[in-house]
């Protein structure tokens, strides 16, 4: 009985290790991609368009999501925004925000106001947290 118990506890940690390692990479990912557009982009104008209220959010209950539109030459492209903040107190429908989009996926952009660093540092610091604390319970160090 206790040997199934240590194989379950074995496999419990093995799977919440590859929660925080994936979570881990994930944030790596973003600080990566805000880092490559803000280095490599191409600096314009988008337009607030339009605001979407998800389905944990029902309308009028909280801050909705901000979508985005600006050209790149004649293509004209509509995107909400990719930080994965839910502000749209912060941008106004009809305003102007300056972005940096990708010169190769020019529906790849940053916010130059607020790029989602804090959630990518968010993420990766859950991540470790969270393999540090699964690491420190099996080498019996909690």
């Amino acid at each position: 009985m206790i040997e199934k118990l240590e194989e379950f506890e074995m496999g419990f940690s093995l799977i919440f290790s590859f929660i925080g390692l994936s979570v881990v990479n994930v944030g790596l990912w973003r600080l990566y991609r805000i880092y490559h557009i803000r280095k490599n982009g191409v600096s314009t104008q988008a337009k607030v368009i339009k605001s979407e209220f998800t389905a944990f959010r029902p309308i009028g209950d909280g801050p909705s999501i901000p979508y985005f539109q600006y050209k790149v030459g004649k293509r004209v492209i509509r995107k909400r925004n990719p930080s994965g903040n839910d502000s749209l107190s912060k941008y106004k429908l009809g305003s102007r925000v300056e972005i940096k989009y990708d010169p190769k996926r020019p529906e790849k952009f940053v916010i130059l106001t607020d790029d989602g660093k804090v959630v990518s540092i968010l993420l990766i610091a859950f991540g470790a947290l969270l393999m540090f604390v699964v690491f420190a319970d099996y080498l019996g160090v909690v």
